[in-house]
């Protein structure tokens, strides 16, 4: 994947490195993203013409896929990326939900989350979707859409994450994420993983 040598704080770290969209999650109207960026990250910088992913773009890059973006969830604990009526003033609803990064969501943000998606499942028609991102897509992102399928939907840990590595491209790689999400589906959680989940546990304080 390309890297780009950018000034320092401008981009969020490694966003080049990630593809901007997923593909719908299996048996799910979700589609993880990575954060798309408000033109003004991208204003007089011409080598970044190629790699320019603002929600209008992520609007119609679905819409040519004949994918109507219904809702965005925002997990990531920032507002400077974009504003939310680049999504709302193009019909497209928006809600936040502050996640940390690398820390275990609480259980009252998963289930906010599942409840977000449940409302706008039973209000919403059945060709539109929901679209969730963090700052790369992939962690708290598929953290929390596999809680969803976990807790909400009642599939396998295993299988919630394969299916959300399958859409998205990338594994979830966080072993706390892991670990909590096969205990929630009471899944064995070998040795190792949570001697390796403790001792970064340990290396964050």
């Amino acid at each position: 994947m390309a890297r780009f040598q950018v000034k320092k704080g401008k981009f969020p770290e490694r966003w080049f490195d990630y593809s901007n969209i997923g593909d719908v999650i299996e048996g799910t109207r979700i589609i993880p993203f990575k954060v798309p960026l408000k033109e003004g990250f991208f204003a007089n910088r011409e080598r970044f013409n190629d790699t320019r992913f603002t929600p209008a773009t992520l609007i119609e890059s679905l819409r040519s896929k004949r994918l109507t973006l219904g809702l965005v969830i925002d997990l990531t604990f920032t507002t400077r990326y974009y504003d939310k009526e680049e999504f709302t003033e193009n019909d497209v609803q928006y809600e936040k939900i502050k996640l940390r990064g690398h820390k275990t969501p609480s259980e009252a943000k998963v289930d906010k989350f599942i409840d977000v998606v449940n409302n706008f499942l039973m209000f919403s028609e059945n060709d539109t979707y929901i679209g969730v991102h963090c700052t790369h897509g992939v962690n708290r992102t598929g953290y929390m859409v596999c809680s969803y399928m976990v807790k909400h939907l009642k599939k396998k840990a295993t299988e919630s994450l394969l299916a959300y590595e399958k859409a998205r491209g990338y594994p979830v790689e966080r072993i706390n994420y892991i670990n909590d999400l096969k205990r929630t589906a009471k899944e064995p959680v070998p040795e190792e993983d949570q001697k390796r989940e403790e001792q970064e546990e340990l290396e964050r304080k």
